[in-house]
């Protein structure tokens, strides 16, 4: 099952399909899954975590990562959509955050 990573996510699903998402305020994380979507990809499952940075108030990293299973597009062609989506979902947070 392929996996992609990035740095700095926000991505809400798209999804009219979409299974409640177990979260935890204190640990800072929020994972779901998309059922159906137009995604070529079946099984999709992700996180975002928040973690602190260590002598930095006034910052934090944002973990975005996900699986999934390719359905009719390669490994490839799948992982490169999720890494766009989850890149232009962190740029989104961080200017949001920023502006």
């Amino acid at each position: 099952m392929p996996a992609t990573t990035g740095e700095r996510p926000w991505h809400r699903p798209r999804s009219a399909a979409c299974c409640p998402p177990p979260r935890s305020e204190t640990e800072r994380h929020y994972t779901y899954s998309i059922i159906e979507a137009p995604f070529p990809v079946t099984g999709y499952l992700s996180s975002l975590r928040v973690h602190s940075i260590p002598g930095r108030e006034d910052a934090c990293e944002v973990q975005w990562s996900g699986s999934f299973t390719p359905a009719g597009v390669s490994d490839s062609e799948a992982v490169a959509l999720f890494t766009t989506i989850f890149r232009d979902g962190l740029d989104a947070l961080h200017d949001s955050l920023t502006a």
